[in-house]
């Protein structure tokens, strides 16, 4: 019986290590294409990370270019904006003054408007005149003459104003010293040195600034001077100097007490 046995127990021993060999066998194959698949996924992103990289440089690229066009733009505006021609072409777009006002009257509208009332005038009134030529005929053209010269100092003075209210502080100053040069004894020449002075102070120009507005006192008889008083304490303060800051503040409370400037630094 034993003798029987002993052959059945080898045949299983047998049949199990060959299973176990095959269940080894047939897992190590499915390892093997994980591992294979594995590799290939792997593969597969490394190809879409490096595709990724491309897109990212050439976007990258892209972005520095439309920077560099930007750059160039701004560039080429601010050249457009700083043009002495665009300027002019500002400076015509102030709004005009009335026609029906005398001072916008030149002297061909005055010699029209006297043709026409010529001819709407009675036989009698031109033979009269025809005979006589009255000195007031004369007068009147230069007249006219010395209100156009005085639109010529507005127009002017508005045309700096306008550009220092944009913040164009470069076309303010040379607008207002031509102002200055062609009208030095005009009612507004104190105020246009002023805003000469608070242009560079807008700029942060303090030491030219304070030049600037020590040269209004030249004009006694303008309003500006405490304004100026003022604005050299702030720019003196702003440089750091507190002794001259302290002696122009006296100097304004003691020549403008009473003055808005004064009351703000009461």
């Amino acid at each position: 019986m034993k003798k029987a046995i002993l052959p059945i127990l080898i045949f299983i021993l047998s049949a199990c290590a060959g299973s176990s060999d095959r269940v080894q066998t047939e897992y190590f194959k499915d390892f093997q294409s994980q591992l294979v698949a594995l590799s290939q996924r792997v593969e597969a992103l490394e190809v879409k990370a490096k595709r990724d990289t491309n897109i990212k440089l050439e976007v990258t690229e892209r972005l520095d270019k439309i920077d560099e066009k930007i750059g160039s733009l701004e560039k080429n505006l601010e050249r457009i904006k700083t043009n002495p021609l665009l300027e002019v072409t500002e400076s015509a777009k102030l709004t005009p003054v009335p026609a029906s006002s005398v001072i916008s009257i030149k002297p061909e509208g005055v010699i029209k408007v006297s043709e026409t009332a010529e001819k709407q005038a009675t036989p009698e009134v031109k033979k009269d005149e025809a005979k006589t030529e009255t000195p007031k005929k004369e007068e009147k053209p230069l007249e006219v003459k010395e209100v156009t010269q005085k639109e010529t100092s507005q127009t002017l003075y508005n045309k700096g104003y306008e550009m220092y209210s944009q913040g164009k502080y470069p076309q303010t100053i040379s607008i207002f010293r031509e102002f200055l040069q062609k009208y030095p004894k005009d009612a507004l020449a104190d105020n246009a040195q002023y805003w000469i002075a608070e242009s560079y102070y807008s700029q942060k120009n303090f030491q030219k600034a304070i030049e600037e507005f020590k040269k209004v006192e030249k004009y006694p008889d303008g309003n500006k001077a405490p304004d100026a008083y003022y604005k050299i304490y702030l720019a003196y303060t702003e440089l750091g100097n507190k002794k001259e800051a302290e002696k122009w503040k006296k100097e304004l409370l003691k020549k403008y007490k009473d003055s808005e400037p004064a009351k703000k630094i009461k």
